[in-house]
């Protein structure tokens, strides 16, 4: 019955309700904000402080400065300090807002909706209500860029989605939904560069990834596998069913599919002997260590006897991937790698390529992630209670 309820949900799909949803968001979020600029920049908005909500017009700057136990806001006209919070809205639902954060000194970013600025821990914290659909849209170009086709689009859109269903409880301590970093996903703002971004969010709206028992599935996903995804337990302890090894060819000739490093040999055998306890003075071992050629991708280096982990050395040498072979040259080792990030889940450019030659966002989900089902969330509570 379970399987006959998959499938009409699944025809169903983009028929159903269309509930706005809304997350909260940390931005600029590990930074320790002391001082940053609003400037609206299509639009009004207004700020609500001292018990009356006052007017911010278009270009009309205001600076948020820590000071003391709170931070102070300045209009360029007026100063007040402000010991909680301050809470900026639109007045008009096209109405865009920059960012600037002065100090640190980081890049300006463009948002819409409703602000929070909070003191909070010694600093000014933003948070930004956005409805889950402009969240899907900012996200996607952040993790996939403004120049990729529609049909990639709409992949990234539902895995986007589907992660941040899965994770609105990831910062809830802190007080909000979602961070603006690769904790969660990354989002630099409202989408801009590519209207085909809006296109692949509207055409997928609603649409989640769930696994047999209807449950949403952890979205995970990477830069490029090197030409082979592996299995959830080979990166972290978790064997998940979804999240198999599968072969992809399509990523081989890719921009992040290769990367070298040079490193020295001394430094090498030191790291492994210091950390691994590795017989580092012992000839057979050296030989192993420094002509190392997995046919695949490996869990442990060398040999699992050795209890040396792969995304270990991948992490303490900020490798792109832990699916490298080592080659001696001289004094020094020629380290070659495959893929960039985790391996795990969806390859970005294997999906990229794929989107290219005629495989639809279903087939890409479907290829990557195993045994899972497209539907539309706002069904999910009415099947589960089935």
């Amino acid at each position: 019955m379970r399987k006959l309820l998959l499938l009409i949900t699944i025809v169903l799909v983009g028929v159903c309700s269309k509930a706005v949803d809304t997350v909260l968001v940390s931005l600029y979020n590990s930074q320790n904000i002391k001082n940053i600029i609003f400037k609206p920049t299509k639009g009004a908005y207004e700020f609500f402080i001292n018990g009356v909500w006052e007017p911010l017009p278009t270009n009309a700057p205001i600076y948020c400065i820590a000071q003391g136990s709170g931070f102070s806001v300045t209009d360029e006209l007026e100063n007040f300090v402000v010991f909680q919070k301050l809470i900026i809205r639109p007045k008009e639902n096209d109405a865009r807002m920059l960012l600037a954060p002065i100090v640190p000194k980081k890049g300006e970013r463009l948002y819409a909706n409703y602000f929070t600025v909070e003191w909070y821990n010694g600093s000014i914290r933003v948070l930004n209500k956005i409805p889950l659909n402009t969240y899907v849209a900012s996200v996607v170009e952040s993790e996939a860029g403004g120049k990729e086709n529609v049909e990639y689009y709409k992949v990234q859109a539902l895995i986007c989605r589907t992660f941040a269903l899965c994770n609105l409880n990831k910062h809830k301590r802190e007080g909000f939904n979602l961070c603006d970093e690769v904790h969660c996903q990354v989002n630099k703002g409202v989408a801009r560069f590519n209207d085909d971004i809006y296109v692949a969010e509207k055409a997928t709206e609603n649409l989640v990834l769930v696994d047999r028992n209807l449950n949403l599935i952890e979205t995970v996903f990477h830069s490029n596998c090197g030409g082979q995804t592996i299995n959830s337990e080979d990166y972290w302890q978790t064997a998940v069913p979804y999240l198999r090894a599968k072969p992809d060819t399509f990523c081989y000739n890719e921009p992040h599919a290769t990367w070298q490093r040079t490193i020295s040999k001394t430094e090498w055998l030191g790291y492994l002997q210091r950390n691994f306890s590795f017989r580092s003075h012992d000839s057979l071992y050296i030989e192993k260590a420094v002509n190392y050629n997995p046919e695949f991708k490996s869990k442990w280096f060398l040999l699992p006897s050795f209890a040396i982990s792969t995304r270990r050395i991948r992490e303490n040498w900020k490798f792109r991937s832990a699916y490298f072979s080592v080659k001696p040259v001289g004094e020094k080792l020629l380290i070659n790698g495959r893929g960039f990030g985790h391996a795990v889940g969806l390859c970005q450019e294997g999906a990229i390529v794929r989107s290219k030659t005629n495989f639809s966002f279903s087939e890409i989900l479907h290829y990557y992630y195993q045994d899972v089902f497209i539907v539309d969330k706002s069904l999910l509570s009415f099947y589960k209670n089935y």
